[in-house]
């Protein structure tokens, strides 16, 4: 039986029943900088020949640094549906500090996409997801290196607040992206097919997770787009390997919730401070999305 955490949001490795872990998400990956990894493309959707649009160039370091703030203090844009509002992650962002993490040695991004709170149901609403990455600033370093970079993506689809069982997600990965629809009233949680990746907690500064989104081509005609919301999050775990349940994962941070729209967006999570961010800045997270 999964116990409910104090915040009200159960670790992602108490949400995966074992059954539903992907092997591959279990596979031990090496730690990979940022310029060791191409940086992936158009997205297709199984029986749509259309490549998504793609958004006006890259944004400044301090337009970037903006957007990454704004995601850890703004609001959610839209409530997600079936979340209770008490759960300290519905309403806003927050992050918790790293070095509570010192005895865990791995780590992964992820994201949860949802049906707007109050608004129909939009099965047949699909997505684009794309150029999910992770970021990490170690201890006594002012270099960010990227850790994870994958537009193949794994998931699955909870119950909204995460309590009860777990059904196969309507999802179509690729190299070059992945397509999601919903499932009437659960969400769609998703992870890099590649797994997790080995990391020292006790050397890390800060992370940074950010994933690019559209609604599907088939929504460009809509008179009315379906209302989703998107956020991104990191869990630390104690290795990459280790068993779902119990305490073995902790995550590090939850962005803000953003509704998905036919345009690119870039939805982002980071633990570090806005001085961290002003005085060591990312690199370019998205040569696509259309958020600056």
């Amino acid at each position: 039986m999964v116990a409910r955490s104090r915040t009200g949001r159960r670790r992602v490795v108490e949400r995966l029943p074992l059954k539903l872990v992907l092997t591959s998400a279990c596979m031990a990956m090496c730690l990979v900088p940022g310029d060791a990894v191409a940086n992936a493309r158009g997205v297709g959707v199984p029986g749509n020949g259309s490549v998504p649009q793609q958004g006006p160039g890259r944004a400044s370091a301090s337009e970037q640094t903006r957007l990454l703030l704004s995601d850890m203090s703004a609001p959610s844009e839209r409530l997600p549906q079936g979340v209770p509002t008490w759960f300290d992650w519905a309403r806003h962002p927050r992050a918790r500090p790293i070095d509570r993490t010192a005895g865990f040695r791995a780590f992964t991004a992820w994201g949860q996409l949802y049906q707007c709170a109050g608004t129909p149901a939009s099965p047949d609403a699909g997505v684009y997801l794309k150029d999910m990455q992770a970021w990490v600033l170690l201890r006594s370093s002012h270099h960010w290196r990227r850790i994870q970079f994958s537009s193949d993506i794994a998931g699955a689809s909870f119950a909204e607040d995460y309590a009860g069982p777990t059904l196969p997600g309507r999802y179509w990965p690729s190299s070059t992206g992945t397509s999601a629809r919903l499932i009437s009233g659960r969400n769609f949680h998703f992870w890099p097919s590649s797994g997790r990746v080995s990391l020292d907690g006790t050397r890390v500064a800060a992370v940074t997770v950010a994933l690019e989104a559209r609604l599907v081509a088939a929504t460009d005609h809509a008179a009315t787009p379906p209302c989703l919301v998107l956020s991104v999050g990191g869990d630390m775990w104690t290795s990459v390997t280790a068993t779902p349940g119990g305490s073995a994962s902790s995550d590090v941070g939850i962005g803000r919730f953003k509704r998905v729209e036919r345009r690119w967006r870039l939805f982002t999570m980071t633990t570090a401070p806005a001085s961290v961010l002003h005085e060591d800045p990312l690199p370019p997270l998205s040569p696509a999305a259309d958020d600056f």
